[in-house]
Parts: C-alpha cells; structure tokens; sequence
C-alpha cells in the first residue's frame, strides 16, 4: 500500500490539489463575472482579488482572466473578461489587450483602437454606455470645444 509519504503519490496528489484550486478559482472569477453581468456591472482586479482572498492578484489573476477569456472566444461568446478594469483608470489592463491580440483579434497598439475595442466587447457583454462612462468619467481627457464653451481654458 503506498502511503502519503510515498514521493511518487505526494507529487500526484500535490499536482491534483493544485489543479483543483486552480478550476476552484476560475469558477469562483467566471461566477464573479456572471454576477456582474447580470448586474451591468463592471468590476476592478483589486476587488476580485480580495473577495478570493488574493494579495492583489497580479499574475494569478491575470492567467485566469486569460483563461475565461480563451473559453469565451472559443465558444463565439463575447469577453467576459471585459469587465475587469482598473480602479485607477477605468479600462482593463495591457494584458486584457495582449491576450485578446494572442485570440487574433486585430486592435492596432494604440489608446482609441483599444477603447474602441473594449467598448464594442462590453456592449457585446451588454454592459450599457452609461456604465462605461461611469467608468471612464476620471480619465477621458476633457472635451476641448466643450470647455471652450464654458469658459475654461
């Protein structure tokens, strides 16, 4: 009988364990997702990190939301990864774009082709535009001709 100080069935069982946690967490994000969707909400890294209990996230985080994302376009559905932003910005971070460029989509490295990009997947998401530009309030920069208008310059 082996027992759990056999190395060969510790590894297995380690391995498994890991395997389990990560599809734990993947499930726990996409239910986290699923829940803003229905909401037509948008949600920051920071707090999804801390409702698994993450110290920020970071690399963890990311190779998950890249999964989902990588399911999602598998399945013709939109990105559910969308709806990740930074609370600093408003916007999902360079490697929402990197992974959706990896996947094939076509958005030139740019600011505008990203926004743009990002827009069209939420509203494929079905986040609406008063949402984004919630969102986005505190970081677009200022309509020129409009503060013309008003006096400020």
């Amino acid at each position: 009988m082996r027992t759990i100080e056999d190395p060969g069935l510790k590894a297995a069982l380690e391995a498994f364990t890991k395997e389990q946690a990560a599809a734990i967490k993947r499930a726990e994000v996409s239910g986290i997702l699923h829940f803003c969707r229905a909401r037509g909400d948008l949600v920051g890294y920071v707090d999804i990190a801390k409702a698994l209990g993450m110290f920020s996230g970071g690399s963890e985080l990311a190779g998950i939301l890249g999964d989902i994302m990588t399911r999602c376009y598998q399945a013709g559905e939109p990105l559910l990864s969308s709806l990740v932003v930074k609370t600093t910005t408003g916007l999902p971070g360079k490697g929402y774009f990197a992974c959706a460029r990896d996947l094939g989509y076509r958005i030139k490295d740019s600011d505008d082709d990203e926004l743009a990009f990002w827009r069209d997947q939420i509203k494929r998401v079905g986040i609406s535009d008063r949402t984004v530009e919630a969102s986005l309030q505190d970081v677009l920069p200022a309509d020129p001709v409009e503060e013309e208008r008003e006096g400020v310059s």
